[in-house]
């Protein structure tokens, strides 16, 4: 599945039909979602509680999108509550299910019609492109209809209003891309969903329903039509498709990317050329992080929750937890869980049998260099040799080490990685090996020259197999002097790890040296820890 893992995505008229089986596959594929409902709170909160399940972020709000000013608000909460916007699927709207002769419709009809299909669309793309071009990117996708392209008798306002999608759609794609935004319809044909059912039930229905044959379908700049692979067939008869199907494609039109220019090939490329190429893009993206004030960070406190997925990829329980870590670059590092009620993340996130997890509570795990300690309940307990070991290997692993902190050791080498289209961003790639042989492989994107995506690939010497660990940058905000990201998503081997969601950073903060010595985790010295925990 294509990962959508760090992207922020709208999606308006998310409580039903294919709205609601959108935001249910965005969120499966990694994205935080807002997206709207006007009367259907309940059926809101059962898409939001389904989607929810994947560990991200998915939050219904009330808004009206035939309304202006709602739209601005809509907007509005979707920057506030994810950060950012990435992808924009503007699909609300309405049909009538009785036919109306032109001579019988009225004024209302057609405005009411217009307001919310045509009108909605430009409103909410309104509001939305001013955050895209800032971040200087973006996908839109409006969603059309087969009958916006050969029009709709007896209904002839709805076949106008996404009829205007489809033009609509063509100029602003021309008008955007300058800015990276790419602007893609979906136009489906027949549905089944709850607003096309009562219709399809019905004689008159089908026999509406199977006047045209549904065409072949394609993808192309400034419009994507309707694919459905077997389904999408020159032929009579009705055509009855699920909303997931169509979710699918609008799905897939995220991943639709404009052409990239000629880029360099690093296997064309000489020795020197590729290491120059590749010392240039890391300074860039040093530079881009806060530059000395990123790489003379010796301390951070960052605050945050996170999610854990198990070897189904299901998110394990809680889907998420509450914890602060206290890092002293490059090997001491102090975290401490909060959590209510019986879980199965902790035993997940720390990797050490024994410890009591029953009740929740707090939990401590504190490494010093060589040395590490665990603190429960049941009070500090030394951990074994393994988990040492792994978190060794961890330092040796992180990005943040390597970029402050082991650039210039001997035996590192760095080249050119070529170009690429990276989580619908155009990054260039970083390839780092070390004495070890690690090898590191940075996505920087080509724009803002911040990290997007790492890659960490090693072998493991028992077994032999060879191991990637990837790591999703997303939603990078200004932190004290370092531009941080707020979320980051972890795969392993190419399954869900983990998800992590940062409220707060602070860099250099000053740390005793006693927060990291094995003393600080007796329980008389943990008790406020305690009462924070129930609180």
């Amino acid at each position: 599945m294509i990962s959508l893992a760090g992207k922020a995505a709208l999606i308006t008229g998310g409580s039903r039909g294919i709205g609601a089986a959108a935001v249910k596959l965005f969120a499966q594929a990694g994205a935080d979602v807002v997206f709207n409902y006007v009367k259907a709170k309940d059926a809101a909160l059962q898409v939001q509680q389904e989607a929810g399940k994947h560990g991200t972020r998915v939050e219904a709000f009330k808004a009206d999108v035939g309304k202006h000013a709602d739209n601005q608000k809509l907007v509005e909460h979707c920057i506030a509550r994810l950060g950012r916007l990435d992808i924009l699927v503007a699909n609300a709207g309405i049909w009538n299910p009785e036919d109306l002769p032109i001579e019988k419709m009225t004024e209302k009809q057609w405005d009411d019609m217009i307001r919310i299909n045509l009108k909605s669309v430009y409103s909410i793309i309104h509001f939305t492109v001013p955050h895209m071009i800032k971040q200087k990117s973006g996908k839109i996708i409006p969603i059309s209809s087969t009958a916006g392209q050969r029009g709709e008798s007896f209904h002839t306002h709805y076949g106008a209003s996404k009829g205007g999608i489809i033009s609509f759609t063509k100029g602003l794609a021309a008008e955007l891309a300058r800015h990276n935004i790419l602007v893609n319809s979906v136009a489906p044909g027949w549905v089944a969903t709850d607003m096309s059912n009562p219709v399809l039930e019905t004689k008159a229905g089908q026999k509406m329903a199977s006047r045209r044959p549904h065409p072949l379908c394609r993808f192309g700049p400034g419009q994507l039509h309707d694919r459905r692979s077997h389904q999408c067939k020159w032929r009579f008869g009705l055509v009855r498709v699920k909303s997931v199907h169509i979710a699918v494609v609008i799905f897939l039109a995220c991943a639709v990317s404009a052409s990239r220019g000629s880029a360099q090939n690093p296997d064309t490329m000489m020795p020197e050329q590729s290491v120059a190429k590749g010392k240039q893009i890391l300074s860039d993206l040093i530079n881009a992080l806060g530059g000395p004030g990123y790489t003379e960070v010796r301390e951070s406190l960052c605050q945050g929750r996170r999610s854990q997925f198990g070897h189904n990829g299901e998110p394990l329980h809680p889907v998420l937890i509450d914890f602060s870590e206290y890092r002293r670059y490059p090997d001491k590092v102090r975290t401490e869980y909060i959590s209510k009620g019986r879980n199965t993340i902790l035993a997940s996130l720390i990797g050490v049998d024994g410890l009591d997890f029953t009740h929740g509570g707090i939990v401590i795990t504190l490494y010093d260099g060589d040395h590490g300690w665990t603190f429960d309940r049941s009070g500090v307990s030394e951990l074994p040799a393994t988990a040492i070991g792994d978190f060794q290997e961890q330092v040796k692993r992180n990005v943040d080490n390597l970029l402050r902190l082991r650039l210039k050791e001997e035996g590192i080498s760095i080249r050119f990685g070529g170009s690429d289209t990276v989580d619908l961003k155009p990054v260039d790639w970083v390839e780092i090996d070390d004495r070890q042989e690690r090898k590191f492989r940075l996505a920087v994107d080509r724009s803002t020259h911040l990290l997007v995506r790492s890659v960490v690939i090693t072998k493991d010497e028992e077994t032999q197999q060879i191991n990637e660990d990837v790591s999703i940058y997303s939603n990078y905000q200004l932190k004290d002097s370092v531009w941080t990201p707020i979320q980051i998503s972890r795969e392993h081997n190419g399954r869900r790890a983990a998800q992590i969601f940062y409220d707060s950073c602070k860099f250099n903060p000053g740390f005793s040296d006693d927060i990291f010595d094995k003393s600080s985790l007796s329980k008389q010295g943990s008790q406020a820890l305690v009462k924070k925990s129930k609180n």
